[in-house]
């Protein structure tokens, strides 16, 4: 019984690097996985407001990120890679979105013009005699 235990410790101490490799590995595969729906969350939400060289842009890294998570035999690294291109082309929907923003909202001097004048008015009173 105790020759059981101790060849099963020791297979598992040498099989412990591959179960951290396989468990970064599922990981990452998680991150692309939020990182894709983000994205095409992100697309779908603002559409009006980002330009389709943008959508396809992402769209074309949303596509490659994908085939690279349900790929067997990728890589960390080229795993990596992909979700890297991701985030960097998500960038551009932010950059969008804020010039959509700045667009729609004037200036801050035009905003508020004639509202930091208090209004002053005239009033009459009676006094008791």
């Amino acid at each position: 019984k105790e020759d059981e235990i101790k060849k099963m410790q020791a297979d598992a101490e040498m099989h412990a690097a591959e179960d951290a490799k396989k468990k970064e590995m599922v990981d990452m595969k998680n991150s692309a996985e939020m990182l894709i729906y983000s994205a095409e969350k992100a697309l779908k939400d603002n559409d009006a407001a980002i330009s389709q060289e943008i959508k396809d842009s992402v769209n074309a890294k949303v596509a490659a990120l994908r085939a690279e998570k349900d790929n067997a035999s990728a890589t960390e690294e080229s795993l990596k890679k992909a979700t890297e291109e991701l985030s960097t082309e998500m960038s551009k929907i932010g950059e969008a979105m804020q010039k959509a923003q700045a667009a729609q909202t004037p200036p801050q001097g035009e905003q508020n013009a004639g509202a930091d004048e208090p209004k002053v008015h005239d009033a009459e009173t009676e006094e008791g005699k």
